[in-house]
């Protein structure tokens, strides 16, 4: 089982995704359509459906193909959840035949709107969850979820990569690392005609919570390493944010050595910054420093070679830990009703697994 924030308090006790109401989530743009351009921004409301069949269901509205449609990420497909599109202008004929969008009633164009560019992960600030907990009153279950709620906000948690990314039983990452491994896959597997690149990204995802762990196991998870990958602006909004280097661990600042990396780590106890781990590939930015050091010795500890990690394409780096903003908890009847923020590249399963402290992922 992977280590949690929660661990050693009292988990909830709940029903939960029983049906998509009991997840709702809302994509918080920094800006709307600005009301002239060459693009239209359509905002609608899926339920049960995926993204990917509600890029569908907008394109056969409008005789365009699915590829015309922009978006910023897939969202949850058991869920109640309003998400935005983008298409060129000149793709689309009627514009009012976008309100004919659907699937089984699954999907409702919402609003449309005008803007001079497509619609890009720039734009995006955060996602709004109202999560239900269904039977969670009972047994003292709304201190419980406080409890657990305010050491997320105030310690905040690992960032583990949601196990449906690695397969039913964590297969797909299985067959990643045999790949990698310079493997062929078993034949019944090849016959499935299953994506090279989809096992890879799994067995990646995989390698990025057993770092993530190790960090939080180390009490490392909110501690800035020298030259370690971090993500500025944390506090202000999306468009903010960039990557930087933190400074190595002997680095000078007003003649001290040292005081810089105390300064970076000073703006992660705030969170201003926030850690970035690696998602291992050939293109991932590299750490300086102690960072370097820390993520190579993993690598031994765990067996994997160089030139495994040569293996995996468009790597890049995550944020390790996460803190939930504007967290509520309210009781409706024998249900808790948990609202908050999170930052985009927060899986909700993670939220929910420190709540209810279960566990689905394969080590």
């Amino acid at each position: 089982m992977l280590p949690r924030a929660s661990d050693g308090l009292e988990p909830v006790a709940a029903t939960v995704r029983k049906e998509p109401s009991y997840t709702i989530c809302k994509e918080r743009l920094l800006r709307t359509p600005d009301g002239s351009g060459d693009h239209l921004w359509i905002r609608v409301r899926k339920i049960d459906i995926s993204t990917g069949q509600t890029q569908q269901a907008l394109a056969r509205a409008v005789h365009c193909q699915p590829e015309d449609f922009k978006y910023i990420g897939t969202r949850d497909r058991f869920s109640d959840c309003e998400q935005w599109f983008s298409v060129r202008k000149d793709r689309v004929e009627h514009v009012p035949a976008l309100k004919n969008a659907g699937y089984k009633s699954k999907v409702r164009v919402m609003e449309i709107g005008e803007s001079a560019r497509a619609i890009s992960a720039g734009v995006l600030d955060c996602m709004e969850y109202t999560l239900r907990l269904g039977d969670a009153a009972a047994n003292q279950g709304y201190l419980h979820a406080k409890a657990i709620l305010d050491r997320l906000r105030q310690d905040g948690g690992p960032n583990y990569v949601a196990p449906s990314r690695f397969g039913k039983g964590g297969q797909l990452a299985k067959w990643g690392k045999l790949i990698a491994s310079g493997k062929r896959l078993p034949r019944h597997v090849q016959q499935q005609k299953i994506s090279k690149g989809a096992c890879l990204q799994a067995w990646q995802g995989m390698l990025f919570n057993r770092y993530v762990a190790q960090r939080f196991e180390a009490g490392l998870l909110g501690t800035c390493l020298g030259g370690e990958c971090i993500l500025t602006g944390c506090q202000n909004t999306t468009v903010n944010r960039a990557e930087d280097h933190a400074p190595d661990m002997d680095e000078e600042q007003d003649g001290v050595e040292g005081a810089a990396l105390v300064h970076t780590q000073k703006r992660l106890d705030s969170w201003e910054a926030i850690p970035l781990g690696p998602l291992f590939g050939t293109d991932m930015t590299p750490a300086r420093d102690a960072a370097r050091a820390y993520e190579l010795a993993f690598l031994e500890k765990i067996s994997v070679s160089e030139k495994m990690i040569g293996r995996l394409r468009y790597g890049g780096r995550r944020a390790i830990r996460f803190q939930p903003g504007n967290v509520h908890c309210e009781q409706d009847g024998d249900d808790l009703l948990v609202k908050c923020t999170l930052d985009p590249d927060v899986y909700i399963t993670t939220l929910l697994e420190e709540l209810l402290q279960t566990d689905y992922h394969i080590k």
